[in-house]
């Protein structure tokens, strides 16, 4: 417990001293225009994110609310579940029939190309959300890597580092702590 003790104190110490040079290292940031720079593409990549995230919601919820009219008819779930109009549709003589049948009835081809759009469009927005996500997170971190160069820079040692490895350390020994008490009881 005396380790985790050093360890701690020395973690609360390089905090302070990271505090401490906050400001310097946010008027230095201010004045990189390669930061700046970075600073605007992380941005944009956030707005694009949230975006493609507010659509992908829009066009999901406008999917449950335009298919309800589709899987509220059971001829069209019927040939739709069936894979009628489709590559994967396999059936021959009297069931083909009837299903052409009832599809003309139904005007199935169209409705069958307005659902299979419908149920599509939320899937692809959805996969563009996440690569968005992924590219603003890209972006975030080359940005949060221009403040802890500027940082170990104006430090003269990677305080964000030295934190880390303390926090790690301290972690561990929490973890063999708990093993211990667990043994013990």
């Amino acid at each position: 417990l005396k380790k985790r003790q050093e360890l701690d104190e020395a973690r609360d110490l390089a905090e302070n001293q990271m505090d401490d040079l906050m400001d310097a290292v946010d008027g230095r940031l201010e004045n990189d225009s390669a930061y700046l720079a970075q600073r605007d593409t992380t941005e944009q990549a956030i707005a694009t994110a949230e975006a493609a995230a507010d659509k992908a919601r829009t066009s999901e919820l406008d999917r449950e609310n335009k298919g309800k009219a589709y899987s509220a008819d059971p001829l069209f779930v019927y040939l739709w579940d069936r894979g009628y109009g489709t590559q994967s549709y396999n059936h021959r003589g009297l069931i083909r029939s009837l299903d052409h049948w009832v599809a003309s009835l139904i005007r199935y081809d169209d409705a069958r190309a307005n659902y299979a759009m419908l149920t599509g469009i939320p899937e692809r927005m959805a996969r563009h959300a996440e690569r968005c996500a992924e590219i603003a997170e890209v972006e975030e971190e080359k940005l949060a890597e221009f403040s802890r160069n500027a940082m170990t820079d104006a430090a003269g040692t990677d305080l964000v580092g030295s934190i880390e490895t303390y926090s790690d350390e301290i972690e561990q020994i929490d973890a063999e702590v708990e093993k211990l008490e667990q043994q013990i009881d």
